[in-house]
């Protein structure tokens, strides 16, 4: 089997992506730049909840949220890679610890048929 070729990403493209995420709170999106595809997912109170601990600080349930929407990124990912593997392939993602509690994301670029 070749060797699968790895997608270089410039550094406008990286500028976009960071630029991108940095404003997402607890939204869930897509962005397009030409032939790549952003998706991402602001992770808000409401989806960190299954993470309280009623017996715990409020500063340690504030890093048990964190903690708990970097453990879902890739559940996160999975669904994405299938919802939009016809279209595009995956060149990378992740998970950043930014803005409310953390951004999941994915750049895909588009097939070429």
């Amino acid at each position: 089997m070749p060797a699968q070729k790895e997608t270089v990403i410039r550094p406008e493209v990286w500028d976009w992506i960071w630029e991108e995420i940095s404003e997402v709170s607890d939204e869930i999106g897509t962005e397009v730049n030409g032939d790549y595809f952003l998706v991402y997912e602001g992770w808000g109170g409401f989806c960190v909840e299954p993470a309280y601990d009623g017996n715990k600080t409020d500063e340690d349930n504030e890093e048990a949220y964190f903690a708990y929407a970097e453990d879902q990124a890739e559940t996160v990912l999975r669904e994405w890679k299938g919802v939009y593997r016809k279209r595009y392939s995956l060149v990378t993602w992740g998970h950043e610890r930014m803005n409310i509690y953390g951004v999941t994301w994915a750049l895909f670029k588009k097939k070429r048929a």
